[in-house]
Formats: structure tokens, sequence, C-alpha cells
């Protein structure tokens, strides 16, 4: 870890102290700032609203490791930056798993819509009843996320704000988008 040890200020002497002697975190936190911007940063963007979370997370770990020093075990630099990257990668891991989930049961009833949005042929008014069942065999057909991605696109999403609101990447968002409307065509060619 010899490039960490850079982003921290050029101190002979460590802050960190072995548990149980009191703190002055204020000195540690500032001691180690940068180095808590340089982790944040590989794991968020500074431009991110989720930046302040990620940084705030990184302070917590840099809290917690002062309480569980050992000077005996590693130098102080390389155990914070463990620390906080452990504490960054359960982050982020927790975060993906609290991606929300889009129940299809709160669609528009708006078959045109969605059809039209997606590049499948229209359906009239007729269509739509008759060819709910169609429907339910298209979204029956869909994984999760290409439903999630039919589903916001069909509401006026754009790849940009879908891909934000899962968590994915844009082309992440087109692959599944493209998935919808092969499936979709092969629905309706085979009738």
């Amino acid at each position: 870890m010899s490039s960490v040890s850079a982003y921290v200020e050029a101190d002979e002497k460590e802050p960190l102290v072995h548990s149980g002697t009191p703190v002055d975190f204020e000195a540690i936190y500032s001691h180690y700032l940068n180095l808590l911007y340089w982790m944040t940063h590989r794991f968020c963007s500074p431009r991110s609203s989720d930046f302040e979370d990620y940084l705030q997370e990184a302070a917590i770990a840099l809290w917690e490791a002062t309480q569980s020093y050992d000077p005996h075990k590693s130098s102080a630099v390389t155990f914070v930056a463990n620390c906080v990257r452990c504490r960054l990668i359960n982050y982020l891991k927790a975060e993906r798993r609290r991606q929300p989930t889009i129940s299809l049961d709160a669609q528009p009833d708006d078959a045109n819509g969605l059809y039209e949005r997606l590049g499948l042929p229209s359906a009239n008014v007729e269509a739509i009843v008759i060819g709910r069942e169609e429907r339910k065999n298209l979204i029956d057909s869909l994984t999760q996320l290409e439903r999630n991605c039919a589903l916001l696109f069909a509401w006026g999403f754009s790849y940009a704000e879908i891909a934000r609101v899962l968590g994915i990447t844009t082309k992440s968002v087109d692959n599944a988008l493209r998935r919808v409307r092969l499936k979709g065509c092969r629905l309706y060619s085979s009738k």
C-alpha cells in the first residue's frame, strides 16, 4: 500500500494511539483527510450526490480504527486504509441491496404507451382488451431487471434516469430494453 501513504500528511509520528487512550479525533481526522477523500473517490465520484455519505462512512471507519488500533500489528496508515476500504465495500454492497424494486402492479393500464415506447406494434382499444393475456405472457417472460427497465421506460424515463434509479449503467439499461423488444417481437410474430 505504498500509494496510500502518499495521501497522509508527512508526519513522522502516526496520530493513532492504542485503544483505551483518549483520542483527539479532530486532529486524527485532519491528518487522514486526504486519505479518506482519495479512498472515497475510488468508490464514488466527488460530483455524485452520494459522495458525502461515502465520506461519512469513511470517517466512521476512521473513528472505529482509533478504537481498535494496535501499533504492534501494523502501521497506522495501513490499518486505517484497510478499515476504510472494508467499511466502504460493505456500504456499497448494502446500497446495492437497497435498490428499489419496481412493482408491475403499480403500472398504469396504458398498453399503447408501453408498446409505442418500446417500439412494438401499437394496439388499439380492442386489441388491448384481447391482448391482455399476450401482455401478461410478455411480462412473465421478462427478468426482474427487464421488467423494471421496461416499466420505467414506458413511464417516460430516459436511459440515464433509469440507470440512476436502478443503480446500473446506461449500457445495462440499453441491453435490457433490447432484450424486451426482442421478446416482444418474438411474441407478436408467432401470432
